[in-house]
């Protein structure tokens, strides 16, 4: 099945074409959609189908066409996430409110916040895409701030920003999205920039 997020709701389509299954709003079923107006949409390595929403995310049974779960979260603009080689579902927001993570184990949602060498928070920034590399890195592409790489266990982050006056620096601060090659090298694409082909393992 392949399915399509819409702000009319969630479709599900045979790979031939024909509609099989539709997701409303149905305000008599607390297991029915919050909202029809949804953002993104994918299944997780466990087979759950999590959509994004405005208010948040809903993990749905695709087999009873019911909503399973729901993270309050709430973001004015686009939410995406990306799950972990441990499982961890890590969420971005593009409207400033940075990044959570959200543990299914624990049903924890844990927001993040971004701090400078000396503790000092950093301007909201929204984060418009995430890459897990092949050696389990997490990048991040923010809008503004450059590219980011998480170090989740010492809660730590390197950040990558434009530096005129070196041409080996990032084109931009404005990252619109990440890819790593077959190779291993991670492109990075930028709003009104050149694309930016880098190896991962070098600093």
């Amino acid at each position: 099945l392949m399915w399509l997020a819409t702000t009319r709701g969630l479709y599900a389509l045979d790979a031939d074409g024909p509609v099989r299954m539709t997701l409303r709003t149905n305000a008599a079923d607390p297991a029915a959609l919050a909202s029809t107006d949804l953002r993104f949409v994918t299944r997780d390595r466990a087979g759950t189908l999590w959509a994004a929403r405005s208010s948040g995310l809903e993990a749905i049974d695709t087999t009873a066409g019911r909503v399973s779960a729901r993270i309050a979260l709430a973001e004015p603009r686009e939410i995406g996430f990306l799950e972990d080689r441990t499982g961890v579902l890590w969420i971005a927001h593009a409207g400033g409110n940075g990044l959570s993570s959200f543990d299914r184990t624990t049903r924890t949602l844990t927001h993040y916040r971004f701090v400078d060498g000396k503790g000092a928070p950093l301007p909201r920034f929204g984060i418009f895409s995430a890459l897990e590399d092949r050696d389990g890195g997490l990048w991040l592409g923010t809008g503004g701030a450059g590219l980011l790489k998480l170090d989740p266990a010492q809660q730590r982050v390197v950040r990558y920003r434009n530096n005129p006056g070196d041409p080996q620096s990032l084109s931009g601060d404005d990252v619109a999205a990440l890819f790593q090659d077959r190779g291993g090298d991670v492109w990075v694409a930028l709003h009104g920039e050149r694309l930016n082909l880098f190896s991962p393992r070098r600093s």
